[in-house]
């Protein structure tokens, strides 16, 4: 496993566990809403101080390992869009129509 897979692993994992956060928020937010008695208001409202144990290192994940794809795909795209040296332009024009 190279570091570049191992970041882009890291990276989609941070943008799946951000997700889960926001769906944890939002049934969070639902039984709020559904709550009978303050209590139990209170109760579901302490789910929502215990959510940046899985905020903070999402984000994190994303930041920092966008940062770092960030390069590594910006040259990976710009040698795969430039057509190779000896191809004629009748074929690059064809290739990019399509």
């Amino acid at each position: 496993m190279t570091v570049y897979s191992a970041v882009l692993f890291l990276h989609v994992l941070s943008a799946i566990a951000l997700f889960i956060a926001f769906l944890f928020e939002g049934v969070i937010f639902i039984r709020i809403r559904s709550a009978r008695s303050i209590e139990q208001a209170r109760f579901f409202t302490r789910g929502f101080s215990r959510l940046w144990v899985i905020y903070v290192p999402s984000f994190v994940g994303i930041l920092v390992g966008g940062m770092y794809l960030e390069p590594h795909l910006a040259r990976r795209t710009t040698l795969q869009s430039q057509p190779p040296p000896h191809a004629p332009m009748s074929k690059v024009n064809r290739f990019a129509i399509h």
